[in-house]
């Protein structure tokens, strides 16, 4: 596979506002909202990431036509990692069963549990 890159949809923060007060202020935004966590944007809300610059900057107008203050950024080569956000109180459906059947399906699968933006 080439390295492509890709591009994240990032929410503009004001000054003193942490990503957690960002993520509540989205709206019904707030869903597709991610915080970053690793890498030069860790901290920034995310509202996507987009494997074109043109997807980017078309979801990029169409909210900032709904008065969304966003912005794209470059993330850099596209990697395999697929990073699966679980609400605390559904943690308990993430058991060792559910975690070898995945592996049988996705041999190189590894987990690390960490904590997550509570909403």
């Amino acid at each position: 596979m080439d390295a492509m890159e890709r591009y994240l949809l990032l929410v503009e923060a004001r000054p003193g506002q942490t990503a957690e007060q960002i993520v509540r202020s989205l709206g019904r935004l707030e869903q597709r909202a991610f915080v970053v966590r690793e890498g030069v944007h860790a901290g920034r809300v995310a509202l996507g990431i987009y494997d074109s610059i043109e997807s980017a900057r078309a979801e990029e107008a169409r909210l900032r036509a709904e008065r969304v203050v966003v912005f794209v950024e470059k993330t850099g080569e596209r990697q395999s990692l697929i990073w699966l956000e679980v609400a605390p109180k559904s943690r308990r459906l993430v058991d060792q069963s559910m975690l070898s059947r995945l592996r049988s399906s996705f041999p190189g699968l590894q987990h690390q549990f960490r904590p997550c933006v509570t909403r």
